[in-house]
């Protein structure tokens, strides 16, 4: 995998991306990602297009969107079919492609330099504007957002119903055509409060949450995903981000409280874990993908308690997500290696521990 020229598939060498930087809240949030899906009014979906009909349109909106800000400078574009399937597994691992889509190989991504601004064409929906940001972003992204679909509709007139708003693939996503998350890491909020009135207010608001690992253990790590529901036809994309804001918010203030509370408090198993977790990462020769995120996130926890100050944020959130299966796979590629397990556990070891002690300048953090 080498640098990526324009029109290139993706590749490991953008180590400085929206991924390594320092956001609002982020000691509490760790990243944000919003999506608008939108269809053309003279088209019919992509499921239900002719080869060279979706060939036609995906050429039409690519020389659009080159014009465009976020692309007009570095940018990558690449077809589905061009890429291969490690390739697209990198891209489900930074959260631009949805897992969903591991396996796609039609349609067209048109990437920003720092991968903050995507477009998917002609997979779902014939357009999908996809933002990426550290933190808590979503009045930003969805403004770059809102700016680029304004752009694009007055050259391809989106799909609409006054009553129903935006006509998508995705039934739940009609209306808004608007799909936001946030990755939230709210340990103490979980040790010292029940959750369960937490989780009932964030219904009533239309929103949902979910453990970022496990359904079935919300509380693992104290990693929640909060997402909107859905936005069929009865919300605007005001009243989303508006309600999913405050409720953000909210929880990012009592996970504050609760850590202070901590902090007056002597929590020595807490602390145990987290001080074994740090101890682990800088001295392991192997480690696997799950121990890594769950050692990452527990000194994460220590940094945002303020009880480790020589590891920032930034280092821990680009170490997150280059610990990932596909992306250690991906250096062994760029380094000419074998990727079997063993030494694949014993890179993403090594990269952690050269990483954690400042010798190895792998990330522009």
């Amino acid at each position: 995998m080498n640098y990526p020229e324009n029109n290139s598939g993706p590749t490991l060498e953008n180590r400085s991306g929206w991924f390594t930087r320092r956001g609002e809240l982020f000691d509490t949030v760790i990243s944000t990602r919003l999506r608008l899906s939108r269809n053309g009014e003279l088209s019919r979906f992509p499921a239900t297009m002719e080869k060279k009909e979706k060939e036609e349109l995906i050429g039409r909106l690519s020389t659009f969107f080159r014009s465009q800000a976020p692309f007009n400078g570095k940018s990558r574009s690449f077809a589905m079919d061009e890429i291969s399937a490690e390739e697209r597994k990198i891209l489900v691992e930074r959260k631009i492609l949805s897992p969903r889509h591991e396996g796609e190989t039609n349609g067209r991504i048109i990437q920003g330099g720092d991968e903050s601004i995507n477009v998917l064409l002609c997979m779902d929906d014939h357009i999908q504007f996809v933002g990426l940001r550290t933190g808590f972003a979503l009045p930003e992204l969805h403004g770059e957002l809102s700016l680029l679909a304004g752009e694009t509709e007055k050259v391809f007139p989106f799909a609409r119903d006054e009553a129903r708003g935006y006509l998508t693939s995705r039934i739940s996503e009609a209306g808004a055509g608007l799909r936001a998350s946030v990755i939230m890491q709210l340990p103490a909020l979980s040790l010292m409060e029940d959750m369960e009135p937490l989780f009932l207010a964030l219904m009533d608001r239309g929103l949902s949450i979910r453990g970022f690992m496990d359904d079935e253990d919300r509380s693992r790590g104290g990693l929640y995903q909060i997402y909107n529901g859905g936005s069929a036809g009865y919300r605007s994309e005001e009243e989303i981000l508006n309600s999913f804001s405050e409720a953000v918010k909210i929880l990012s203030k009592k996970e504050e409280a609760c850590r202070s509370e901590i902090n007056r408090g002597h929590y020595p198993q807490l602390e145990d874990r987290i001080y074994r977790s740090l101890g682990l990462l800088r001295y392991c020769r192997l480690l696997s993908a799950g121990e890594a995120f769950k050692h990452l996130m527990l000194v994460r926890q220590g940094v945002a308690l303020g009880w480790i100050n020589e590891i920032s944020l930034e280092t821990l959130s680009a170490l997150s997500l280059f610990t990932g299966n596909a992306h250690i796979e991906g250096i062994l590629v760029e380094e000419g290696r074998e990727s079997n397990g063993e030494e694949a556990d014993e890179r993403r070891a090594r990269l952690v521990r050269e990483t954690l002690a400042g010798g190895l300048t792998y990330f522009s953090v």
